[in-house]
């Protein structure tokens, strides 16, 4: 038997790691094959060639941590990844096609870790509304709150409703202002209007780490 094959005899496997290199090999169909067959993972490591994430990924209902890293080249993810009601970390590192997270994000209400690694403040994905939904936070690497138009992505203000519940697990924070170099007396005002909103956030007291770093002129 192929080792392959002796992998899909572990039915109640936990943990799946796919890394690879090789271009030529067809990625795709094999992870949703194996999102079909292997229900029962709390773990899904990526670090292969891969240009979509299955629909599929929904039947990993006990899915706890979905890393992606490298080369993995997804443009964006699918809205049924917001299914994943117990998925507690996502961890995207270095997966630079990534434009967008799904508007649905707000349904992952157990979700405690969300990092980008690797991205730069404007190559960051452009945060979807529905964001203050997410209370259980603990560690969030970036915010990207979006372009010029007040209709695309999140606004900085839902930061406010994450950090004024009863319950509060936000332990860091780190919020970049990129660089304009076009239409700066708008984007001036959009920061001043973002600052005020900062100074209202009422940060936790045990927040440990905060950082605001406006742009240079």
């Amino acid at each position: 038997k192929t080792s392959l094959e002796l992998v899909y005899q572990a039915k109640n496997l936990r943990t799946l790691f796919l890394l690879s290199d090789e271009r030529d090999y067809i990625f795709d169909k094999l992870l949703f094959d194996l999102l079909q067959h292997f229900r029962w993972l709390r773990t899904l490591i990526l670090d292969c060639p891969i240009n979509k994430l299955p629909n599929a990924i929904e039947n990993l209902i006990h899915l706890r941590c979905l890393l992606m890293s490298n080369y993995v080249q997804l443009e964006e993810l699918p809205e049924t990844i917001c299914n994943l009601s117990n998925l507690q970390t996502l961890c995207i590192k270095y997966c630079y096609n990534l434009k967008k997270l799904p508007q649905g994000m707000g349904k992952l209400i157990n979700l405690r870790h969300l990092s980008f690694i690797g991205f730069s403040c404007q190559k960051c994905p452009i945060f979807p509304k529905g964001f203050e939904k997410l209370i259980s936070l603990r560690t969030l690497s970036d915010f990207n709150i979006g372009g010029m138009d007040e209709r695309e992505g999140c606004r900085l203000g839902e930061l406010k409703k994450c950090t004024t519940q009863d319950e509060i697990y936000l332990h860091s924070l780190e919020l970049w202002f990129g660089k304009f170099d076009i239409l700066r007396d708008t984007i001036s005002r959009r920061i001043k209007d973002d600052v005020l909103i900062l100074n209202a956030l009422e940060a936790p007291s045990d927040l440990e780490s905060y950082v605001f770093l406006l742009p240079w002129h």
